[in-house]
């Protein structure tokens, strides 16, 4: 359909606002103001879907891109059309076919993040079908694979703005303009007059800034370093060369592109595993969402999940089992821990009566279950009693008090230590 856009819509679009569009592009459209005509026509274009291609769906990307329908190809167009192949569930790929020297900042960088996350449902690819450049590359980056024809005009990251000073053109028209506002900055890039210099810095600072912005994103959806992505100098590539520089992954035709998504559909039928098919499986395996990517890098490496129904485990059952065992084998610890104790129980009390001098002993000992403590004490008991029982003669007499003389105290003492002594080694 064609569009007429007055030249106040133009100026709103593309003058004194950050662009990623290329030089011949916005050079046909400066060239249009410059005629001074009232309106201008464009075709809209739509954002159509050839049909399926067995599983595959076919996104045209043409003409200049703009937020919302103004002309061209809107952000908003191409989203639509996006979404419906994500939900339709007869499509598991998707392949952006770029022709398109890019358009406004507004809106892209959404769109093309919504693209990159979409590369966990389904299986994503651009090709730059002989232009691709600035946000028409932003779009193509955000793609899991990016394929290029031989002479296709690819990269041109970069931003820009214009202003137009209709000033002397006015003069020599015979016009003056004379505007009044309120606000240092409401008046910074009227077209009437030339820009100022505050207008002028603040429209360098927001070009840089999505500059910044499109070369951090692209080095991200690329996996380039970003210095790489600036060294380039929003220049242009071709085929090979933007290959080279890491831009694109494969150089082929249009018809060679959809041969490449579409063949391991035609090995599923003949029971034929690519290597390729099994590597893009893996990289977006490793990418993303386990569960959904697993799914779909088996689906078109040909496996089909069986319908079996699910058996549950007896749970009760498995958990009695365990718990027998647990017991039993806890009892048969027990038992060799305890004839192990009981071992060195019955060789501690045999030596204590040997030093003793009383190894008939040890066998009433040990038949009676007393601990090794136990069968000390009672030795001592009985070393004791037998002291009581024994004399110590002594020259020695009384006091004259009558208390017994401290000499014959310390011997009764030295004699029951030395009997300590000898029970306890």
């Amino acid at each position: 359909m064609t569009r007429k856009i007055s030249a106040i819509e133009m100026n709103g679009m593309f003058l004194n606002a950050p662009l990623m569009v290329s030089d011949s592009y916005l050079i046909a459209l400066t060239g249009a103001l410059k005629t001074g005509s009232g309106f201008f026509e464009f075709e809209d274009e739509e954002v159509e879907s050839t049909g399926k291609i067995d599983s595959l769906a076919v996104l045209n990307v043409f003409g200049g891109l703009t937020h919302r329908g103004y002309w061209g190809t809107s952000y908003e167009a191409i989203r639509y059309a996006f979404n419906q192949a994500l939900k339709d569930e007869t499509i598991s790929a998707i392949l952006f076919n770029l022709s398109s020297p890019g358009g406004v900042v507004s809106g892209v960088f959404d769109l093309a993040d919504e693209i990159f996350q979409a590369r966990k449902i389904k299986s994503i690819f651009a090709i730059s079908n002989e232009f691709a450049t600035s946000a028409a590359y932003l779009i193509g980056a955000a793609a899991g694979k990016f394929f290029s024809t031989r002479t296709a005009a690819t990269g041109s990251i970069g931003v820009r703005a214009v202003h137009v000073d209709f000033s002397k053109m006015n003069e020599q028209m015979g016009l003056k303009f004379t505007t009044v506002y309120a606000g240092s900055h409401k008046n910074d890039f009227d077209p009437e007059s030339p820009i100022s210099k505050q207008a002028l810095k603040a429209m360098t600072e927001s070009v840089n800034k999505t500059n910044d912005l499109f070369i951090n994103t692209v080095a991200k959806y690329r996996k380039i370093d970003p210095q790489t992505v600036r060294d380039m100098q929003a220049a242009i590539y071709e085929g090979e060369d933007a290959k080279a520089i890491g831009l694109v992954d494969r150089v082929m035709s249009f018809k060679e592109a959809i041969q490449e998504i579409t063949k391991p559909k035609k090995q599923k039928e003949n029971n034929i595993m690519n290597l390729n098919d099994l590597k893009t499986g893996l990289t977006q395996f490793l990418s993303g969402d386990l569960k959904a990517e697993t799914e779909l890098a088996l689906k078109n490496l040909g496996y089909e999940p069986k319908k079996d129904p699910v058996i549950m485990p007896d749970v009760d059952k498995i958990k009695a089992e365990s718990e027998a065992t647990g017991k039993l084998a806890g009892v048969e610890e027990g038992k060799a821990e305890g004839a192990k104790l009981a071992l060195e129980t019955a060789t501690g009390i045999m030596d204590l009566c040997l030093v003793d001098g009383k190894p008939d002993l040890a066998i009433d000992l040990i038949k009676s279950g007393v601990t090794l403590e136990g069968a000390r004490e009672k030795l001592l008991a009985l070393k004791a009693d037998a002291d009581k029982t024994a004399d110590i003669k002594s020259t020695v007499g009384a006091l004259s008090t009558g208390s017994i003389n401290p000499l014959i105290t310390d011997a009764l003492r030295r004699k029951e230590e030395a009997a300590a002594q000898r029970l306890n080694k």
